[in-house]
């Protein structure tokens, strides 16, 4: 009597068997989280009323995930910014800019962050004295941490890779450049950037 032909009822190649039991689909069929980097936070102090414009590299980030699968893979990343604190003598006014590029392709070369996503930062004006004087007065902000989505969801073929960064600045919009009413012992210019992190999932394309 000849033996039934037994099919197989899902590919192999997409499910595997569990303890004998049940199957569970391979990773390469599952949301997952593939790849991560991280860039710690920079503090740096100014000379309140030096005069001088300030741009000034704070930190930059890369992180990238080559597909290994044999499914294309929908893939985006999320970028957390911690904490972050900047304290600035009055008159002057400045940034913290947050800039990402990301790029697919078969050994492709990083991206160039030049897309702006964020701006953080403070200033405002008390005037001067009438010995013009500027003002004494500190002004100090805060932001918690927080997550957000980097660009596009892009579709990742078989053997390409997926690649995003992301460069921070300090940026000032005017800087004081006048004596400090009272001297500046108490003055402050300074920022606290917050560490950077980046997180890569993907999730298979299928149609």
């Amino acid at each position: 009597m000849t033996e039934p032909i037994v099919v197989p009822c899902v590919d192999p190649d997409d499910f595997t068997m569990v303890d004998g039991t049940h199957i569970r689909p391979r990773d390469h069929l599952q949301w997952r989280h593939v790849a991560t980097n991280y860039a710690n936070a920079v503090t740096r102090a100014f000379d309140p009323n030096d005069g001088t414009a300030k741009d000034v590299a704070v930190h930059s980030l890369n992180a990238q995930w080559t597909n290994d699968t044999p499914l294309a893979q929908n893939v985006y990343a999320l970028m957390t910014r911690g904490g972050t604190k900047m304290i600035m003598q009055a008159q002057s006014r400045a940034y913290i800019r947050t800039n990402i590029g990301q790029v697919v392709g078969v050994a492709p070369a990083d991206p160039t962050a030049s897309t702006t996503i964020s701006r953080f930062g403070v200033g405002y004006s008390r005037g001067v004295t009438a010995a013009n004087e500027a003002y004494y007065g500190i002004l100090e902000v805060r932001m918690g941490e927080r997550t957000l989505l980097v660009g596009d969801t892009l579709l990742v073929q078989p053997g390409e890779t997926f690649k995003v960064s992301a460069a921070l600045r300090f940026i000032s919009e005017h800087w004081e450049s006048l004596p400090i009413h009272n001297g500046d012992t108490e003055t402050e210019s300074e920022f606290n950037s917050g560490a950077t992190q980046f997180d890569i999932f993907t999730y298979p394309a299928i149609s």
